[in-house]
C-alpha cells in the first residue's frame, strides 16, 4: 500500500501550515481580484525606523531615582567610600535631564562627604576615648537620614539632610 503524502498534512506543524495557506488567503481577497477597490485603498504605512521613539524622563521615574540616589549611601558597606562614589556617580550621569535629579544629587553628595568627614573625626577622637561614643551616634544619624530622606523623596517631597556641609552649591 503506498500513501500519498502530497494531501497528508499531518507530519507537519501548525506553524508550517502557514506558508502553504497563503496563496489560497490571497487569491480570495477581494481586491486581489477587483482593480476597483484596489485603486481606492490607503497607501501603505511606512516602515518603523530601526531607533525607538524619544520618550522624555516621566516623573515618577525621576522620583525613583532620587530616591535610589539617597539609598546609594549604603553601598559604602559594599566597598570603600562607596557611600560617595555611587551617588556621584549616579548623579553625574543623570543631571543634565533632570533638575530634581541634579538637586537630589548635589545634596547627596553633600550629607555623604559631611558625615564621612563627621566619622573619620570621630574616628580620631577615638584615640581621646570620646570617639567610641561619638562613633556609634555619626552611624545611627547617618543610616537614620538616608532612610527618612528616601521615604520623604518617595513621597514627593524634596529633602535637605540636617548637619551637612554644602560643599557643592
Amino acid at each position: 500500500m503506498v500513501i500519498d503524502r502530497r494531501y497528508n498534512l499531518s507530519h507537519l506543524s501548525n506553524s508550517s501550515l502557514i506558508p502553504l495557506f497563503i496563496p489560497f488567503l490571497i487569491d480570495s481577497l477581494p481586491h486581489a481580484t477587483n482593480p476597483t477597490i484596489m485603486e481606492n485603498t490607503p497607501p501603505p504605512v511606512p516602515a518603523p525606523s530601526d531607533q525607538p521613539p524619544a520618550v522624555p524622563p516621566s516623573p515618577t521615574n525621576d522620583s525613583s531615582l532620587a530616591v535610589v540616589m539617597h539609598l546609594l549611601g549604603f553601598a559604602g558597606f559594599v566597598f570603600p567610600f562607596g557611600n560617595i562614589i555611587a551617588p556621584l556617580v549616579l548623579w553625574l550621569v543623570k543631571r543634565p535631564e533632570s533638575p530634581l535629579l541634579d538637586r537630589t544629587g548635589k545634596e547627596v553628595v553633600n550629607f555623604q562627604i559631611s558625615y564621612t568627614i563627621y566619622a573619620a573625626v570621630a574616628g580620631i577622637l577615638c584615640f581621646v576615648l570620646i570617639g567610641f561614643l561619638i562613633l556609634p551616634v555619626v552611624f545611627i544619624l547617618w543610616v537614620v537620614f538616608m532612610v527618612v530622606a528616601a521615604i520623604k523623596t518617595g513621597n514627593g517631597e524634596e529633602y535637605r539632610y540636617p548637619l551637612t556641609i554644602r560643599i557643592l552649591l
